[in-house]
């Protein structure tokens, strides 16, 4: 399909054969399950996605692809292409799956990666696992531990494991990106095993925190909840926080259980 790549959606068509295997692969997709693949583009890992799995929505906004997707689906017959936009209509395709166990495999674009993966993780019944492909720093950012933790780390590491898989050079791209790329896998958590508290209150709390990274977080607290600074300081004492800790030297763990604290003291 010739189709020059759109700078507003973000496109970055992958074309190394061997890097699309090298993604079905990590997927470990069974027959059973269904696939949802975000932004297929020329369709390179469409067709791989439908010799393994039972079905696959692919969702696709831009309309220009859509004719050629439409086309590969008439060959694999396992395939549906959903015209739209993955941030409004995922859910819509999730509720489609009913009860069958499915996954997300995508080479997603890049513009939209930390709405997506929100969207994803979010949405119920949850993916069993998600195979992404993002931009290398992004990546890295999402795995980061303790000491370098950021909000976009917290989000995804509340909602589920996450690893980075393998590394893709920009020459596997048409048109190259300027940025290396990375596949990332993430296994979300079947039930919340970090914490009873909404993850999206503890995100609440933690995007205040984050905001002056140079500052300690019992300042940033103080400033961003209605707790004062005394009280804070007492609560990271009793979660055996350091009194002079920043936002990222805390773990997703910490993180619930101070973010649980501060809900507890307010009632």
């Amino acid at each position: 399909m010739a189709h020059i790549a759109q700078r507003r959606f973000g496109q970055n068509f992958l074309t190394d054969k061997n890097i699309a295997k090298k993604i079905i692969k990590q997927a470990e997709i069974a027959d059973n399950e269904t696939v949802i693949e975000i932004g297929p583009g020329q369709g390179a890992i469409t067709v791989l996605l439908s010799e393994v799995a039972k079905k696959v929505f692919a969702i696709e906004l831009d309309r220009n692809l859509i004719q050629g997707l439409e086309a590969l689906a008439g060959v694999h017959r396992n395939i549906s292409i959903i015209p739209g936009d993955a941030l409004k209509c995922y859910e819509e395709v999730v509720r489609r799956i009913g009860r069958d166990p499915y996954l997300v495999v995508a080479n997603i674009p890049y513009n939209i990666t930390s709405a997506i993966i929100r969207t994803i993780l979010t949405t119920t019944p949850v993916a069993s696992r998600v195979v992404l492909m993002v931009q290398k720093e992004v990546a890295q950012r999402m795995v980061s531990k303790p000491g370098d933790m950021n909000l976009l780390a917290l989000s995804v590491q509340l909602y589920g494991d996450v690893r980075k898989c393998f590394d893709v050079a920009p020459g596997s791209f048409s048109p190259q990106p300027n940025v290396m790329s990375a596949v990332i896998e993430i296994t979300p958590h079947k039930k919340n095993n970090i914490s009873e508290m909404d993850p999206e209150k503890i995100l609440s709390i933690a995007r205040g925190a984050f905001a002056k990274k140079r500052k300690l977080l019992a300042s940033n607290l103080a400033e961003t909840t209605s707790h004062p600074k005394s009280e804070i300081v007492e609560i990271l004492t009793r979660c055996a926080i350091p009194t002079n800790a920043r936002a990222q030297n805390l773990s997703v763990k910490q993180w619930a259980q101070l973010c649980e604290e501060l809900e507890s003291d307010r009632t």
